[in-house]
């Protein structure tokens, strides 16, 4: 037994608050087994290890051995175990497999090449021979002439009973529209009438270009169908024009 063992229980009713509380310490460490004030044993590598003797249960040279003790059995722990090292084989990208290139043959130029032509192709070239042809669209030298619409609504009763009690308007403009479209012929037709100015001038007056301004106003002023307001300002502009 080591030194200070066979003394302490003879000293257990004489300890500090500050010894019980570092006692109390190693007996809580599961590494720990206490065997004396001055002695612990370590139950991981099973080495005694003599504490200060400064002070009872002091926990300075355990701390250090624990420390030690703990970071050696790592490191046997890992060297012991075996390390799986997997390397996954470089990834080759998919090439689809080529099909072979025809090589060109050669041919005698002087015999024409041979067509081979299925029994499928002439029967359709048979076909297509029997299909009656649609003569070629052939221009009229008749006049532009109107063609006549292929189908005319028919007035439906329902829909007219509607539109002429809740819409007479538009049912009557409809219809008279319509009464005119239908009654119109090409002898209806008339040559444009395009009216001249009311201040236009002559093809054989002459005129001077600083009075047009002057004749333009006096031609305004002598329109009949201005009211007597327009003219008498037309009028009254004409005489400024030829006062400056």
């Amino acid at each position: 037994m080591p030194q200070g063992a066979d003394s302490y229980d003879e000293v257990d009713g004489m300890k500090t608050p500050a010894e019980r509380a570092r006692e109390n310490f190693l007996l809580n460490d599961p590494l720990a087994l206490v065997l004396g004030p001055s002695y612990v044993e370590c139950r991981q590598c099973n080495k005694k290890i003599k504490l200060s003797s400064k002070s009872a249960f002091d926990t300075f040279h355990w701390r250090n051995h624990r420390a030690r003790c703990v970071k050696a059995t790592k490191k046997k722990a890992k060297a012991a175990s075996p390390v799986l090292n997997f390397r996954r084989p470089p990834s080759t990208p998919y090439r689809p497999p080529r099909s072979p290139i025809p090589r060109p043959t050669r041919r005698d130029s002087g015999t024409p090449p041979s067509l081979d032509i299925s029994d499928s192709e002439e029967e359709h070239r048979s076909e297509l021979s029997a299909e009656p042809q649609s003569p070629p669209y052939a221009m009229s030298s008749s006049p532009l002439s109107i063609q006549s619409p292929l189908e005319t609504r028919q007035s439906d009763a329902t829909l007219d009973d509607y539109m002429l009690r809740f819409h007479p308007d538009c049912f009557h403009k409809t219809r008279s529209s319509t009464d005119h479209w239908q009654t119109w012929s090409w002898s209806r037709l008339k040559q444009p009438h395009f009216p001249a100015p009311a201040y236009a001038y002559h093809e054989n007056e002459v005129r001077d270009d600083d009075d047009d301004d002057d004749c333009g106003l006096e031609r305004l002023a002598s329109l009949p169908n201005m009211d007597s307001r327009a003219r008498d300002a037309a009028h009254a502009l004409s005489l400024l024009s030829r006062s400056h």
